[in-house]
């Protein structure tokens, strides 16, 4: 194809030549951009990206698309919310060792590592870290906390079947264990401008990077969040964990806090969508983590009542 695509965002752009076979972020990456992405199927929404022109003519509305999932047929525009250079700087290998393995509840088990006296990894709430252990079993798990004195860092991991890391947390980890962890990644963050309410809804572990952004976020960003709703997806009672550090968060920084369940006959079974199909999410933004099935659901439901694709942010499982 004989045109360019212009790729861009704050203080900066960079254009390719198009191609139809490949996604205008497999041209990005290839033209050694590296923009932030996940699945490369359209369902983490990390290469999220505006179009501005096509085939120099802007679009009459905001237009957001998942650069994996678009071909560009025309010459254009995307840009992107934040430069896809900086993040690379604080992704750092880190030679880490256990420090403790606790299975809090029948599927979920806290680890927690800790790296060594000069080695401390900063994080930005909602973000995770590679780890990658004996015979190069390599997953990605988001991060719940960072101490800055101890250095100790904790991970809430549901545990598969078969699953060969699940394996090795519950067969072959031993305390004093090394392991490698490259991190932090994910762009899993709090929006920059004011929105009436936002919510925040996860299932099952899908609540750790959730946590972790609500207990990263200031006053600023607390006021641009407006009226703040946290919606957390279970099974049953069984499956709760970080309960009381939820509680402890919520209340200080005025979260509304609902736990449903859906097969628990304690009590009323419910989902996160039976609440948010009740609601008009014109001036809202929404913050999704858990399941893909969930996740995907949620998109469809809350675009449909209003809310603007721009607004949807997503770290899916």
């Amino acid at each position: 194809m004989d045109f360019s695509i212009t790729l861009s965002w704050p203080g900066g752009s960079r254009s390719f030549d198009a191609n139809s076979e490949l996604s205008v972020l497999e041209l990005a990456v290839a033209a050694g951009v590296p923009v932030p992405n996940s699945c490369q199927r359209g369902d983490c929404g990390q290469c999220k990206a505006e179009l501005v022109l096509s085939d120099g003519i802007p679009p009459t509305a905001e237009k957001i698309v998942y650069l994996c999932m678009t071909h560009s047929l025309t010459p254009s525009e995307y840009r992107l919310k934040g430069d896809p250079f900086r993040a690379p700087e604080l992704v750092r290998a880190y030679r880490a060792k256990v420090r403790s393995i606790d299975r809090i509840t029948e599927n979920v088990v806290r680890l927690v590592i800790v790296t060594p006296p000069n080695k401390f990894m900063e994080f930005c709430g909602g973000q995770f870290a590679r780890l990658t252990v004996v015979d190069g079993i390599t997953r990605d798990y988001s991060i719940a906390s960072v101490d800055p004195i101890s250095r100790e860092i904790t991970f809430y991991i549901r545990l598969l079947n078969s699953g060969k890391f699940s394996n090795w947390l519950t067969e072959r980890a031993t305390v004093g264990q090394l392991l490698q962890m490259r991190g932090p990644m994910g762009c899993f963050a709090l929006l920059e401008q004011a929105v009436g309410r936002s919510w925040f809804v996860a299932t099952g572990t899908g609540i750790v990077p959730i946590y972790a952004l609500l207990c990263r976020m200031d006053d600023d960003h607390s006021r641009l969040c407006g009226q703040k709703t946290l919606l957390w997806g279970n099974r049953t009672e069984g499956d709760l964990f970080l309960l009381d550090e939820l509680k402890t968060v919520c209340a200080a920084k005025d979260i509304a806090f609902q736990v449903i369940f859906s097969q628990d006959e304690r009590h009323p079974k419910a989902r996160v969508t039976d609440i948010l199909v009740k609601q008009d999410l014109a001036d809202s933004a929404v913050y999704a983590a858990g399941f893909s099935q969930m996740v995907c659901d949620v998109h469809k439901l809350v675009l449909d009542r209003g809310l603007c694709e721009s607004r949807f942010h997503a770290d899916i499982f």
